[in-house]
């Protein structure tokens, strides 16, 4: 807090120790309050009781005046407003909101700092000696994070432009054309090699230059890029389309499967132990855009029974998808099947499939299968 020492005849002394932070309300017609703080004291006594207060913000030499707590008194020496603030004094300490509207105080205006030669003038009264202009009038100081508030990184608040600076300068197309004096903004361009860079997307380092702009496709076309030549180009959206081959269109295209299933029943102990293998091999060959796509894919799993009503089994998948076969997918699963019954059965599969994307897919699955029907009684 910073003190500040009035000195009047030897009726009236008053030392004011003064704190004045301007606090800006969140609504937009709430008015700006400053804190303030003051001791009192009446021949020497601190003094106790209500007293009558008025106050002036002026400039140092005193010529001017910028607000008082009831808006009069402005427009000659020595300012002093018409109306008083009534405030407690305890121990000769008193405290005030200047510009605070449940005290009737006019409201402290937005240019009122726009200067920094701001002196505070008060006058008091006892209720017995009358108003005394205290002398000299009190300096408003800043506080010390306060010297940059009116500075954004350096740079002096009168170095940007305003709202009707701005609207001055537009143009008819809604744009403005500006030159930065600051020589740490006003470089005009950049350039840097992709190699020096990092954190660079894959798909904007890949050398087709991704000039999607530069294509003028068709309505029913869309744009597909093509890893033979490396380009983009426009092509019909065959998305979950059938085409059935007519005049003037071919469909090229072939596919081709094998597949094999192994048996196996031990000569002994052959009643409750048995197992039974199976694959399934396919190729495919389609045309895609400008060039022909070969995929392959497989499956093989195997089912052993190893008591009366229990088998284990594996399976493993593997298929590159038909429009690219560089991504593959493979997945692979374990098997366990309980047959209460030849009617019924109970199966628990967990699977585990990689995506040809990276991702990463876990399930569990059950099944359970019943007959319903007249059938002969028999050994099971």
């Amino acid at each position: 807090m910073l003190r500040h020492r009035f000195i009047i005849t030897a009726v009236i002394a008053l030392v004011l120790l003064s704190l004045a932070s301007l606090v800006t309300q969140a609504a937009p017609t709430a008015p700006a309050v400053m804190s303030f703080q003051g001791y009192v004291a009446v021949n020497g006594v601190p003094f106790d009781g209500t007293g009558q207060f008025k106050f002036a913000i002026v400039n140092s030499s005193g010529t001017a005046a910028f607000w008082t707590n009831d808006g009069t008194g402005l427009s000659a020496a020595p300012f002093e407003p018409n109306g008083s603030v009534s405030l407690d004094v305890n121990g000769g300490v008193f405290n005030v909101l200047l510009g605070d509207p449940s005290l009737n105080m006019a409201p402290l205006p937005d240019s009122l700092f726009v200067q920094a030669d701001r002196s505070l003038r008060v006058w008091f009264n006892d209720g017995t000696h009358g108003f005394q202009m205290l002398s000299p009038d009190a300096a408003l100081a800043t506080t010390p994070f306060a010297f940059n508030a009116d500075r954004l990184d350096g740079m002096d608040a009168d170095v940007f432009v305003t709202d009707g600076e701005v609207n001055s300068l537009m143009s008819a197309a809604d744009y403005i054309t500006m030159t930065l004096a600051d020589t740490r903004y006003a470089a005009a361009s950049h350039t840097q090699p992709w190699g020096s860079l990092t954190g660079v997307p894959s798909g904007l380092d890949d050398g087709d230059g991704d000039a999607l702009a530069a294509l003028n496709c068709a309505d029913s076309d869309i744009p597909k890029w093509s890893a033979v030549t490396l380009t983009w180009t426009c092509a019909a959206d065959d998305s979950g389309t059938a085409y059935t081959a007519g005049d003037g269109l071919t469909l090229a295209g072939a596919q081709f499967g094998v597949d094999a299933t192994v048996r196996y029943r031990p000569l002994q102990r052959a009643i409750y132990r048995r197992f039974m293998g199976r694959t399934e091999l396919i190729w495919s060959r389609r045309a895609e855009d400008v060039r022909n796509v070969t995929a392959f894919g497989m499956y093989a799993s195997g089912d052993y029974q190893f008591a009366r009503r229990w088998f284990g089994g594996a399976r493993y998948d593997r298929a590159a998808r038909a429009y690219d076969s560089a991504l593959v997918d493979s997945s692979g699963s374990l098997v366990l099947t309980y047959w209460p019954s030849e009617f019924s059965q109970v199966r628990g599969q967990l699977r585990r499939t990689k995506y040809a994307e990276g991702v990463i897919g876990n399930e569990a699955l059950f099944q359970f299968l019943f007959s319903i029907g007249a059938h002969g009684a028999h050994v099971f």
